[in-house]
């Protein structure tokens, strides 16, 4: 289980049934739902969330997000899918609670929607380096994936291994700056989301977060999403012009 800092008990009232919910699959949109039981041994029993009244299909075995709201703001609990239930026409989602529940910030950090080529590969250990550079080199074998986005705090990607969340990443992402200067960077990051993105099961997406890093890198990162976030807005302004 990974540990969170906000107490389930002490800061949050506990999740009655009958409760609006949301369930998201990347940590961004959330598709509504309805808490309908909480079991004996504390699955969470949920109807299957919707999209404008279709239903979102999930697997067991799949981990997701699952969102409620308090006054003093939203939270969010990891849950893994555990059986799907029949009851008639009626479809039931069992939840397996991954995490003590944790207060959601706004985000601070500008994200970008961008394909970069990178590298990632995963690495285990109790004591988690400062520098990717400390990293010993007899790790898994690097897979070459694409990014979907990327910002200061971290970057979601694509993948065809097979992860949970909490798992430790070594990632080298490729800049690319205009015109024709490459940039590798490398870093340090931890799954933070995890989901299929399709009925094979053999592509997966990834949201992971940095770990610390150096400040020269930090300006390198946040000067190439600034960067790329102005040519954006340039061209959508000239399109908008021509037309």
């Amino acid at each position: 289980m990974i540990k969170r800092e906000t107490t389930y008990h002490e800061r949050t009232e506990p999740l009655k049934t009958g409760e609006k919910i949301g369930i998201s699959l990347d940590g961004e949109h959330f598709y509504p739902t309805m808490l309908e039981d909480i079991t004996e041994d504390k699955h969470l029993i949920v109807s299957v969330p919707l999209y404008r009244g279709i239903p979102i299909i999930l697997k067991v075995g799949q981990q997701v997000q699952l969102f409620f709201f308090r006054e003093n703001g939203r939270f969010c609990i990891d849950v893994q899918v555990e059986e799907i239930i029949m009851h008639g026409p009626l479809r039931l989602i069992s939840l397996l609670p991954l995490s003590e529940p944790s207060r959601q910030q706004r985000r601070n950090a500008f994200r970008l929607r961008i394909g970069l080529s990178a590298l990632i590969r995963s690495f285990n250990g109790n004591t988690i380096p400062t520098d990717p550079f400390a990293l010993n080199e007899e790790l898994t074998p690097w897979e070459e994936v694409l990014t979907n986005n990327l910002s200061e705090a971290g970057v979601s990607l694509n993948s065809v291994v097979s992860r949970k969340i909490g798992d430790c990443l070594h990632i080298k992402i490729t800049l690319d700056h205009a015109p024709d200067h490459l940039e590798q960077i490398e870093l340090l990051g931890i799954i933070r989301h995890f989901q299929p993105i399709d009925y094979s099961g053999k592509q997966f997406r990834l949201g992971v977060k940095f770990l610390p890093y150096s400040e020269n890198l930090r300006r390198i990162v946040a000067r190439f999403v600034l960067n790329k976030q102005q040519q954006i807005i340039r061209t959508e302004l000239d399109s908008d012009y021509i037309k």
